[in-house]
């Protein structure tokens, strides 16, 4: 879920669509029993998305786990319909804190290097591989020094990590005009953050998902 934090809206430059591979791709041919061991995990698991709702990487943390042990199978053929049904999750949503939370679980386990403060600064550097990202993050965090880690410095490392990684994209050929960016309506996502703040604070969860869900589809 969107972390509730006074953070500047990502702009269209941040935002990736999911690939629709990467949630859907294991479709299981239907239910099956879990061994008591993975009930307890899969309890554990969906007890941490439960309460930690606005904690990004925790869920996202719990969430890669169902998805990479199939947690899900005794009552969903993919984890995809599984966030759906059971969280009210969309993919976009679900494929965004599983990958942050993938990433940040690589970082060193003492905490040597500060941890990013919220999912709006892994989202960018879900353009690198996971394995990628403890370098690109400690670049980001040694480049900041003692200064604040903003979104221009991170799209700055990733831009050239990703040049150094691979050719750029093909440029439009001439004459070809370029698609205008639609422009993120940041004063009707505010509006919505808030609703949904206000859906945590009282506990009034459908609220607080309709809300983030709102956002989503604005942004994605």
């Amino acid at each position: 879920m969107l972390p509730l934090i006074p953070e500047p809206c990502p702009t269209s430059e941040d935002i990736q669509s999911a690939p629709a591979s990467d949630l859907g791709a294991d479709v299981l041919p239907g239910p099956s029993l879990l061994s008591g061991t993975e009930r307890e995990q899969l309890a554990e698991c969906e007890r941490i998305v439960e309460a930690k709702l606005a904690d990004v990487f925790e869920v996202g943390s719990a969430l890669l786990t169902i998805k990479e042990n199939h947690l899900y199978r005794a009552t969903h053929a993919t984890f995809e319909s599984y966030c759906r049904e059971r969280w009210g999750f969309g993919r976009s949503y679900a494929w965004r804190v599983t990958g942050a939370a993938e990433r940040v679980n690589l970082l060193p386990a003492d905490e040597s290097l500060p941890r990013p403060a919220n999912e709006f600064q892994v989202r960018p550097f879900m353009k690198l591989t996971p394995e990628e990202f403890p370098k690109a993050w400690k670049e980001t965090v040694s480049s900041a020094g003692a200064g604040k880690i903003t979104g221009k410095l991170i799209r700055k490392v990733v831009a050239r990590l990703t040049a150094e990684n691979g050719p750029a994209p093909p440029a439009a050929k001439s004459g070809q005009r370029k698609k205008p960016q639609s422009r993120i309506p940041q004063g009707q996502i505010l509006v919505l953050l808030q609703d949904a703040r206000k859906g945590i604070e009282t506990s009034d969860k459908e609220r607080a998902l309709s809300a983030l869900e709102r956002i989503e589809q604005l942004l994605f």
